[in-house]
C-alpha cells in the first residue's frame, strides 16, 4: 500500500479458510503496517521476518482488519 509516495504496509490477499492469516484472525484485504511496532516501510522488512522466525519467542504486528485498528501478538516459542 502507498501514500503519499511511501510504503505504508502491504494488504492481505488470498487468506484462506485453513491457513494461518485466517487462525490468527486475518482476511483478505486486511493490512498490516508495523512489525513489533516498526512501521513498514519495505518488502525487505517481510523477509528479514520470515528469515528469523526460527530464533524469535514472538512477533507484533499492526494493521487493520475490516477498517478497524488490528494488534496481533503471535507467540512462536
Amino acid at each position: 500500500m502507498f501514500a503519499r509516495g511511501e510504503i505504508q504496509g502491504v494488504r492481505l490477499l488470498g487468506v484462506g479458510a485453513d491457513s494461518i492469516g485466517a487462525a490468527l484472525g486475518l482476511a483478505t484485504g486486511d493490512t498490516i503496517n508495523a512489525i513489533d511496532g516498526t512501521p513498514l516501510r519495505d518488502a525487505n522488512q517481510l523477509l528479514e521476518l520470515f528469515a528469523r522466525l526460527d530464533q524469535l519467542a514472538g512477533v507484533e504486528l499492526g494493521g487493520t482488519h475490516a477498517g478497524k485498528p488490528l494488534t496481533r501478538a503471535l507467540r512462536l516459542r
